[in-house]
């Protein structure tokens, strides 16, 4: 019996592994399938490539067409504007017309109740003194 026979290993004592052995033959295989992963991987970049140009073609023929589209839509824009203000002029001036006529009618109105006011104020007043006048 060997001391090594009867020792058993502590936690820290315990081989290190470099990695330099494990695999063997297996290492012409898994080198040819990373290989092979990266054919896929460039395969799949060069799509991307192709799908990223053509989404920039189709971005620059947007932005063209937007290009083309932005006077109309800017003329469009300030004819809508334009009827706006000229349809809120009109309305203003509508309503100031008839603030202008209610106005008057009030006017009107405060005239009539005044004179109202001041005959029957005065009538009593008017008749007293007549009265008082032709008893004398």
């Amino acid at each position: 019996m060997t001391k090594q026979d009867n020792v058993i290993p502590i936690k820290g004592d315990l081989p290190f592994k470099t990695g330099g052995g494990g695999g063997g033959d297996m290492l012409e295989a898994r080198v040819a399938r990373l290989e092979s992963d990266v054919e896929h991987i460039k395969k799949s970049i060069d799509e991307i490539k192709l799908d990223f140009r053509d989404a920039k073609k189709d971005i620059s023929a947007t932005t063209k067409k937007l290009a083309e589209i932005e006077p109309s839509l800017l003329g469009k824009i300030q004819a809508t504007e334009l009827s706006l203000s000229n349809k809120v002029k009109s309305v203003e001036l509508s309503l100031s017309e008839k603030i202008s006529t209610v106005d008057k009618r009030i006017d009107g109105t405060k005239v009539w109740f005044l004179s109202i006011l001041v005959f029957s104020i005065a009538m009593p007043i008017i008749m007293f003194l007549l009265n008082l006048y032709l008893k004398k």
